[in-house]
């Protein structure tokens, strides 16, 4: 498995997830996620408790309005949270309204 560099440098939006303390393990969640570790994996990484990472996920996806963890992958890369996983920007496309209308 590949290191991935987490980053909470100036110039990048990394203070956003929280501040202090809390902001660099937020960040440590966020790359390790970036891995493909499971939650449980994290919270062994990290030495603290499963549900403790969950918090911290779904707390940060509340505070953006984001649904899945995919949006929050999404979110944290392009933001420069996490580093070595570039997002590109593309266009969104409309998804399908289920009635069939355009």
């Amino acid at each position: 498995m590949t290191d991935v560099s987490v980053t909470a440098a100036a110039g990048h939006d990394a203070t956003e997830p929280e501040d202090g303390a809390a902001d660099v393990q937020l960040v440590q969640i966020l790359g390790l996620l970036a891995q493909g570790l499971t939650d449980a994996a994290v919270a062994r990484q990290l030495h603290i408790g499963q549900r403790t990472v969950e918090r911290r996920i779904a707390a940060l996806m509340a505070r953006h309005g984001i649904h899945s963890r995919i949006q929050l992958g999404v979110l944290a890369a392009r933001r420069g949270w996490i580093e070595g996983h570039p997002v590109p920007q593309v266009e969104m496309l409309p998804l399908p309204r289920p009635d069939g209308a355009v």
